[in-house]
């Protein structure tokens, strides 16, 4: 490659229509009003930084790079920027928790209780 050749890729309608989608989010993203707590901003910031870097192709590794320092201090483990990264590929747009429609379980029972009950 000489200088200033800039090396293109062939992108097939799908992978177009992944791009797009990206910047559509990430256009939303930006657009958005912030959060009055600090958790939603960050949250916003990486998410923000994980189009960018979508877009742009680079590295998974350099990647992982700006998504810590776009944290802070809270840097999130490599392990986290992978899921991040595997969700984002599912079409995931936001870093927020899903909502559950399920009542989380619990362990409470009559059984337990009793069982408990008998200790004491």
């Amino acid at each position: 490659m000489q200088d200033g050749e800039r090396k293109t890729h062939k992108l097939s309608s799908v992978s177009k229509a992944n791009v797009e989608k990206s910047r559509e989010a990430a256009r939303e993203i930006q657009q958005r009003k912030p959060a009055s707590r600090g958790g939603s901003t960050r949250c916003r910031s990486r998410l923000v930084t994980i189009v960018q870097c979508r877009l742009r192709d680079q590295i998974k590794q350099d990647n992982t790079a700006r998504l810590q320092n776009a944290s802070g201090r809270e840097e999130p483990h490599l392990s986290t920027v992978r899921r991040w990264y595997a969700e984002f590929d599912r079409g995931r747009v936001s870093l927020r928790d899903e909502i559950r429609e399920v009542r989380p379980s619990t362990a409470i029972t009559e059984d337990n209780v009793a069982t408990v009950r008998q200790f004491i």
